[in-house]
């Protein structure tokens, strides 16, 4: 599915040359322009075991393996971009702190130009709570780091945190001319948590194409023929006759439940009002919300009919309450969907 780039470039990981290899994967738009992905790779016979291990799992390992896999990232797709003749960039974008290691990088090739990094780098806070923020021990960090992390010669101390700790979110806010949060109350959120900066809000979307179903496409697609190439245009979904979007919407529930009959051999009524949430198990997504007050539900469902509730989502493998979510929501599951 991958082309291999045949340049390498290298990051220093606990005093080792680590090399690492990109692949470009292309990814056509509806006007048939492409835009190159790159995923980088340091699964190479050279590399010392640990070091081709980095590249390996995107969850898993304790903080140490994840600073190694923000260097790669950080640095080392500093590195790729910058071989592949893309030294003209006008933007860095760093989607939460996970790449917030190439500010450094950049700071160096711009003989410690603040104004001049600041000028080139985005940066998008999304989550208000610790588990969105990475954060190292500084000693650890020196030592994974090595010379490329000199904590004095960075210019300020504000990129740790009151724990002492590497802040990985910091050094990104630090960095960055331009900030935002992913929705409006978001980034009202954000406003309060960073102070010192501004932080602007562009509220998250979906990419329409890939996340409507066919049988819902397919109706866009009588009514609103350009709706793939302007997402706007979704506005004249108003205009479609309601009857069509029951249809549509009927036929998408039945594909859901024929996959739960066939992975899990239980039959749903497609007649009955069915909730889904499909999220990560995390904290702060609230899943078990629904179930706070059970004899409500059931007061509910009582009186205006019946209710089918469908939980899907994994935790992160270090997140315990994560872990705990789904077990509360285990304890409320019914060996009948019936009941």
């Amino acid at each position: 599915f991958m082309t291999l780039i045949p340049d390498k470039v290298t990051v220093e990981i606990e005093g080792r040359t680590v090399l690492i290899q990109a692949w470009v994967y292309p990814v056509e738009g509806i006007t048939g322009h492409v835009v190159p992905v790159l995923f980088l790779d340091t699964n190479i016979d050279t590399n010392a075991p640990e070091d081709r291990e980095v590249s390996s799992y995107l969850y898993g390992g304790d903080e140490r393996y994840r600073l190694k896999q923000e260097i790669v990232l950080g640095f080392g797709g500093a590195h790729i971009l910058q071989i592949l003749d893309h030294d003209n960039l006008e933007a860095y974008h760093m989607n939460e702190g996970h790449a917030a290691l190439l500010t450094i990088d950049l700071m160096d090739r711009y003989q410690q130009n603040l104004e001049k990094v600041k000028s080139l780098c985005v940066f998008t806070t999304h989550t208000p709570v610790p588990a969105g923020h990475d954060t190292f021990d500084v000693n650890m960090a020196q030592a994974v780091l090595g010379d490329t992390f000199q904590l004095d010669s960075l210019n300020h101390n504000n990129i740790i945190d009151a724990d002492g700790r590497l802040n990985m979110t910091y050094l990104a806010l630090y960095h960055a001319e331009f900030i935002n949060g992913v929705a409006q109350k978001h980034g009202e959120t954000s406003q309060k948590m960073f102070p010192e900066y501004r932080i602007d809000a562009i509220t998250n979307g979906v990419h329409a194409r890939t996340w409507t179903c066919d049988d819902m496409a397919a109706v866009l697609d009588r009514h609103i023929p350009n709706w793939r190439q302007d997402s706007y245009a979704l506005r004249n979904a108003l205009d479609i006759p309601r009857e069509e979007i029951w249809q549509a919407h009927q036929a998408a529930k039945q594909q859901l439940f024929d996959f739960i009959k066939v992975q899990y051999g239980l039959s749903l009524d497609p007649e009955v009002l069915t909730i889904g949430f499909a999220r990560r198990a995390t904290t702060y997504k609230r899943a078990t919300l629904l179930l706070r007050d059970t004899e409500r539900l059931k007061r509910i469902a009582a009186e205006f009919g019946r209710l089918q509730i469908l939980y899907a989502g994994k935790a992160h493998p270090a997140d315990e309450l994560g872990k705990a979510l789904i077990k509360d929501c285990l304890l409320y599951t019914s060996p009948s969907p019936r009941d």
